[in-house]
């Protein structure tokens, strides 16, 4: 009678390698020369290996691989069959083979049934040199005369790394807590003793963790607080409505007191109870004590983010600023486009008008140098500063000064400064740290505007270059067609009648398309020259005569020749667009275009002498009207359209710019 080896079907076996009883599988295949089978296995147990979600690897005593299944192969990145044959240490990183070859020959002198998840840190490596973490279960079998060790693998690289990111985690938040200075954050037993202390509940209370854990919380409440039961009702909200938050006044371990904000929040326990309490204080004394000078920010914050004018906005700027620090003057000032200098834009309080387009040097002053060093500065007397605000103290025998940058990350627009009488009232690091905070709020809020402008020209730019496309490469070229069509007609019309009808058709044609591309010229959004206004503004009206053969005076103030601020694509529209009014309607044979500098302001004129209008009785002032008034608010300027009829028309144009260099 053959035996279950024989017959190659599982049996039992008892005690090998000293483990307890375990189900050995006979593992067959052909002998080729060597003490130790080379194992393939009957094709529905090899499925079977194969199909595991798990590597498994058959090593021999002495290390050779002599089965490998194909997860295994996989995850490994090896061939079919690569591996059988090879020493099982070629699945170890080189840096650990040596130790694995020791661990090795001990486990085989006195093998164990090791399971997976052992705690052990162990690396596999791949075909390709990498490694991976892995989780290995060993597991000694006896198959006849021959000794074998089956290994099962699974990678746990994910498991591991998560486990990693959680140890991390919280350790980061434990340290967190720990070294958290502006808070106190700490845990309360069931019954409202302390279970933990941080360093901010030592900054803010003056106890050390280890003279105050195992009191109660009742030792920071005022001793009215604690009569009336303050303490357990809190603990008592938070026991029954899973929080409670509170602002009162707490003691510190000196005896003062300090307005604090409080948050406690109930821990759930496995069994529904409460475990323990969390308990954050913040210390709002300073807060509290300043209230009206925070919400005065917010309202100044407020009214910059609803403005939309630059130079309204600066204003506000300088008078807000000093309501805030109850300052006698108050100054904006921004760089010239030159570099070299500074001039006050905006200003309020005493002398605010004198002072209004004041200009000092950048290089050598004290506004200067907080432009480059985007840092604030503070001067005990503006008169005694060789880098101080020279004008205000020359001007109003101004003494004490802050000054703030007017910036963001990206974009420096200039320098806040408020200023006190000589020997008067000084200032604070409370009120530079006022001013600098409202400062920066400001600057946000500016650069907001500006994006949200540039964004409504660029959509207007492109609704104009549209428009203007579609008319002329629609309309017209359909009109043109269309003329085209009753030109071909009117040779075979027999009667003379038909004929003028016609050509009058035709000639009703061409005045249509005339006066299109007329639309067309004043839709046209690109600039006509370079950057320089000036230059564009002669080129234009150089184009306006060539097209109309109105005869075009020019007339530009030699310092704007060259003037390149953000307000040129503007003005160049509004010139455009009064332009081609005057060809639409004036009826003109003359006219003048005229730009110049009146400061702080630059001033461009249009006249002609043409039918002229009754303003009165153009409603609304007109469409094209209409719109150059909206340009002229867009600058922050002002327009003025002047027109008898007979007399011609006159379009001023008057809007803010940087201080020009020039003669």
């Amino acid at each position: 009678m053959t035996s279950g080896h024989e017959r190659g079907d599982p049996v039992r076996t008892r005690g090998a390698f000293g483990v307890e009883p375990a189900l050995v599988v006979p593992l067959i295949g052909e002998r080729r020369g060597t003490a130790t089978a080379d194992i393939v296995g009957e094709p529905r147990l090899g499925g079977l290996l194969d199909a595991l979600p798990d590597g498994l690897v058959i090593a021999d005593t002495r290390g050779g691989i002599v089965y490998a299944n194909r997860r295994l192969e996989e995850m490994s990145g090896y061939h079919p069959g690569e591996l059988e044959g090879q020493p099982i240490e070629l699945l170890v990183p080189e840096r650990m083979r040596e130790l694995h070859e020791r661990h090795r020959t001990r486990y085989t002198s006195g093998p164990t049934l090791r399971p997976m998840g052992a705690g052990l840190n162990i690396r596999l490596r791949r075909k390709d040199g990498s490694d991976f973490s892995a989780d290995i279960s060993l597991s000694p079998l006896g198959t006849g005369d021959s000794r074998v060790v089956l290994a099962t693998i699974r990678d746990v690289t994910d498991r591991r790394e998560a486990e990693e990111r959680l140890r991390r985690s919280e350790e980061r938040f434990r340290l967190l807590v720990e070294w958290v200075q502006d808070y106190a954050i700490v845990m309360l037993e069931p019954d409202g003793r302390l279970a933990s202390w941080n360093l901010g509940a030592q900054r803010i209370t003056g106890w050390h963790a280890e003279e105050i854990i195992g009191r109660t919380m009742s030792v920071l409440y005022p001793a009215e607080a604690v009569a009336e039961g303050t303490p357990e009702e809190q603990l008592e909200t938070a026991r029954r409505a899973g929080r409670a938050t509170d602002e009162g006044w707490r003691v510190r371990k000196d005896g003062t007191r300090f307005w604090a904000s409080v948050a406690l929040t109930a821990l759930p326990g496995e069994d529904g109870g409460v475990r323990g309490f969390a308990k954050v204080i913040r210390d709002m004394t300073e807060r509290r004590q300043q209230s009206s000078r925070l919400e005065a920010i917010a309202e100044v914050t407020r009214a910059i983010l609803e403005s939309r004018q630059p130079q309204e906005v600066l204003q506000i700027v300088a008078a807000r600023a000093r309501e805030l620090v109850d300052s006698a003057v108050a100054s904006v000032m921004v760089p010239e486009e030159n570099g070299e200098n500074m001039v006050i834009r905006a200003c309020d309080g005493e002398l605010a008008e004198s002072l209004l387009g004041s200009v000092m040097p950048i290089t050598g002053s004290l506004s200067g140098e907080v432009l480059r060093a985007r840092e604030p500065r503070m001067t005990i007397d503006a008169s005694e500063d060789p880098r101080s605000l020279r004008t205000l103290a020359e001007a109003g025998g101004f003494g004490p000064s802050l000054i703030v940058p007017l910036c963001t990350e990206e974009r420096v627009f200039g320098t806040v400064a408020v200023s006190n009488h000589r020997g008067g009232t000084g200032f604070n690091e409370d009120d530079l740290r006022s001013l600098e905070l409202f400062a920066a709020q400001a600057s946000v809020a500016l650069e907001h505007g500006r994006i949200r402008s540039e964004l409504q020209r660029f959509a207007i730019v492109e609704d104009r270059e549209r428009i203007a496309r579609e008319l002329h490469d629609g309309i017209v070229q359909s009109l043109f067609a269309v003329g085209l069509g009753l030109l071909s007609a009117e040779p075979m019309a027999s009667n003379e009648p038909v004929k003028v009808r016609i050509r009058e058709a035709v000639d009703s044609i061409d005045r249509i398309i005339a006066d299109l591309r007329r639309y067309i010229f004043g839709l046209k959004p690109q600039r006509v020259g370079g950057e320089a206004l000036g230059h564009a503004v002669a080129i234009l009206a150089g184009e306006f005569q060539a097209r109309t053969q109105v005869v075009t005076v020019v007339e530009i103030d030699s310092r704007l020749e060259d003037y390149a601020g953000e307000q040129v694509d503007e003005v160049v529209q509004v010139a455009r667009e009064a332009l081609s009014n005057v060809a639409r309607h004036a009826g003109a044979t003359t006219c003048r275009v005229s730009l110049r500098y009146e400061a702080p302001d630059a001033v461009l004129e249009i006249d002609d002498d043409g039918r002229g209008f009754d303003a009165e009785a153009v409603p609304g002032h007109g469409y094209g009207l209409t719109n150059l008034h909206e340009r002229a608010g867009g600058l922050g300027g002002s327009m003025e359209i002047s027109s008898q009829p007979g007399q011609g028309t006159t379009m001023r144009l008057q809007f803010p710019v940087e201080a020009p260099g020039g003669g």
